[in-house]
């Protein structure tokens, strides 16, 4: 599906279109899940658009075909639904250059000035750092189609490391895998969730102004609005299969946070995120919590698109309110 103009102005708080890395645990987390999230990148795009990447130099260039074939300019880098997309992108392009070049993921937690401050860059013994997504999203503005290519082969020209192909075992690489991360935001420390909490304003702005005016007004946070949002989520999916689309994720959880406040607001309760009790079906998810009570937003979203009643999220927050 092409990429489609929104109306965002371009002028937004970075953390609305670049996924941060925190902090040095959550950053080893991070490099852990790449391996599953490459690999869902590569079966998305054979999936999608028929074209195998298969981590030689030559898949760079089939990727950025993708890419071009995606994207028509460059408005998409200020469309948050898209980040998730570009940063698997930026993985897998960080990975071939990896794999034939070298060098080791990092993230700058010292220079604040630096503009990949906390942002994943691959460093080289030559103290050169490159951030890989970059590469994926300069690719649309250049529209060579070897652009990324041509970055990886000035790299070479510098390198004296080339790794033998018959080193990279591709089964051993995805065998490392860790899938449940990859259609969840999971908050897994208190700093994480500060953040969740501190993000939260400025995403949900820009959730709404994703629709237009008349839709907007509607969505004022009270409990019949919950109708309106609902009836926006059936036209976009047909069914619940975005439950475990990855590249659907953000849009899903920024409803899912639309929801959560209406119900806070209206109902009562606070966001709540369970990170002791790992048998709970809600560890580590955001939930509003009432009294004794957890309502767990996504949930909601997920199965009102099960249900397709046009009123499950809101009769069910009633239910369990008044219960």
């Amino acid at each position: 599906m092409k990429y489609i103009k929104t109306n965002i102005p371009w002028r937004q708080p970075k953390n609305t279109y670049m996924s941060f890395v925190h902090g040095k645990r959550e950053f080893e987390r991070w490099v852990s899940e790449v391996p599953a999230q490459v690999r869902y990148f590569v079966e998305s795009i054979y999936r999608e658009h028929d074209v195998l990447l298969d981590f030689s130099i030559n898949s760079l260039s089939e990727l950025e075909k993708v890419v071009l074939s995606k994207y028509i300019d460059i408005a998409s880098l200020r469309d948050r639904y898209e980040t998730v997309w570009f940063d698997d992108a930026g993985k897998y392009v960080g990975e071939v250059f990896k794999n034939h070049l070298g060098g080791t993921w990092k993230v700058n937690y010292k220079s604040k000035g630096n503009f990949y401050y906390k942002l994943p860059v691959l460093a080289f013994d030559n103290d050169a750092d490159l951030y890989p997504r970059s590469l994926v999203t300069a690719s649309i503005d250049r529209r060579t189609r070897k652009y990324i290519v041509g970055v990886f082969n000035n790299c070479l020209k510098y390198s004296e490391y080339q790794i033998d192909k018959s080193t990279f075992d591709l089964d051993v690489y995805y065998n490392s895998a860790h899938e449940k991360y990859l259609c969840n935001t999971l908050l897994q420390t208190k700093r994480e969730y500060e953040f969740w909490i501190f993000d939260f304003g400025f995403i949900l702005d820009y959730f709404l102004l994703t629709f237009e005016r008349p839709i907007r007004d509607k969505l004022d946070f009270s409990l019949e609005s919950l109708d309106v949002l609902e009836a926006l989520l059936l036209e976009r999916y047909p069914n619940a299969d975005c439950a475990n689309d990855r590249y659907q994720m953000l849009w899903l959880e920024d409803a899912a946070r639309y929801v959560g406040k209406v119900t806070w607001k209206n109902i009562g309760g606070l966001w709540y995120v369970e990170m002791a009790k790992k048998d709970s079906p809600d560890f580590q998810l955001p939930v509003i919590k009432i009294e004794d009570k957890m309502i767990n937003p996504k949930t909601l979203v997920i199965d009102a698109l099960r249900e397709r009643t046009g009123n499950y999220i809101s009769s069910t927050i009633l239910t369990n309110s008044n219960n």
